[in-house]
């Protein structure tokens, strides 16, 4: 017997870290529930909150969308269309403590991606598939420290506020491409 599954993430599952739980509901609208304790099955797993409070570790590619290729306008100072991970600080001050590394697209991970997105955007697995790097794009008013040892290889775009950066207390860091 063959049933169609369709899955979402309940708010229960949200709340509890691991082991994630899943919502499914069959073709007869039943619902029930599927657990993994694998983080590779679904999301990031486990939290690090020490970790998480000093800001990104990794530009991913596999969790970004078109919307994130650079305008003409950014194309104009790079060169080139790539992806960029927008922060937009909102007026405030954000330092990040961590060494930011990047991700490139991966098709494996994406076996299953809406028809109705790839009708919006018939070129997208191409278009990402062609990635060759992860730059950041910091906007809005505030100021972002960088304090790692940066290694993503895309460009760091400036479009508003102040990008700062600056190594660590412990003389580590401050490098960015």
């Amino acid at each position: 017997m063959n049933i169609k599954i369709k899955c979402f993430i309940t708010a229960l599952a949200i709340l509890a870290v691991m082991p994630l739980t899943v919502a499914c509901r069959s073709e007869n609208d039943e619902d029930f529930p599927v657990s993994t304790s694998d983080a590779a099955d679904f999301g990031q797993g486990i939290v690090d909150a020490g970790k998480a409070v000093d800001g990104l570790s990794q530009l991913n590619a596999n969790r970004m969308s078109p919307a994130d290729l650079s305008s003409e306008k950014i194309k104009g100072y790079t060169g080139k269309t790539e992806l960029l991970y927008g922060v937009d600080t909102k007026g405030y001050v954000s330092a990040w403590n961590n060494d930011i590394s990047q991700e490139l697209w991966h098709e494996n991970r994406h076996d299953f991606i809406m028809p109705e997105f790839l009708e919006k955007y018939p070129d997208y697995v191409d278009t990402m598939k062609n990635q060759t790097s992860v730059g950041l794009l910091k906007n809005g008013e505030g100021t972002l420290y960088l304090t790692g040892t940066n290694s993503y290889t895309g460009s760091t775009v400036i479009e508003g506020g102040t990008l700062s950066i600056s190594r660590r207390p412990d003389l580590s860091g401050g490098h960015s491409p």
